[in-house]
């Protein structure tokens, strides 16, 4: 075999090897397009996902939004509600203080009332005893009196006058235990009253 028809050997093989590489690489390039195809795909798919999950995003922060506005505004007519309802509590305290002040010194001026209604009983009674020794001293003046007389007159004068005494004493104790009963009785009408009040 001539040198040239050694080249040309040489030169078809290079050729074949070339085609082959070429087939290869054609091979490869229409793979590769097919890849590219699918990754472009594949990215228009990520690029449509990604704008939903973005509207996505911006509605669920509007929503979070609204409700966070939602729950800010609930806790603030909360805090007014709460404010309102102390304040009507204080209010209603401070009227039963009032109340309870008001009946206190209404007490405090029956009390008082109730001890001068008892002096003035307790003067009377005094003075009642006083008039009851004042008779006792008539009495027995009369009966020394009567003593001077004759026995028959002597002894009709002392039992009209011990008649006298006693009613006279009867009656001054009659008076005066009316009086007390009538004034008890008052003042224990008053006190009921006023309990029964403050209970309601």
């Amino acid at each position: 075999m001539s040198q040239v028809e050694q080249e040309i050997s040489l030169v078809q093989r290079r050729m074949s090897d070339l085609e082959s590489v070429l087939q290869q690489k054609d091979i490869e390039l229409k793979a590769s397009e097919t890849q590219r195809s699918i990754l472009e795909q594949d990215l228009a798919t990520y690029i449509t996902e990604c704008s939903s999950l973005k509207r996505s995003l911006e509605q669920a922060r509007m929503e979070v939004s609204q409700e966070d506005d939602k729950a800010l505004q609930l806790l603030h007519d909360i805090r007014e509600q709460s404010n309102k309802l102390q304040e009507i509590k204080e209010q209603e305290y401070c009227a039963q203080l009032e109340e309870m002040r008001v009946t206190i010194r209404q007490l405090e001026e029956d009390l008082s009332a109730a001890r001068c209604r008892s002096d003035l009983y307790e003067a009377e009674l005094k003075d009642n005893c006083q008039t009851s020794e004042e008779l006792n001293r008539k009495a027995a003046d009369y009966q020394h009196r009567a003593r001077e007389q004759e026995k028959a007159e002597s002894e009709e004068a002392i039992t009209k006058l011990e008649k006298v005494v006693y009613e006279d004493r009867l009656h001054s104790f009659l008076i005066l235990s009316l009086n007390i009963t009538n004034n008890l009785f008052t003042y224990l009408f008053i006190e009921l009253k006023n309990t029964s009040t403050c209970s309601i």
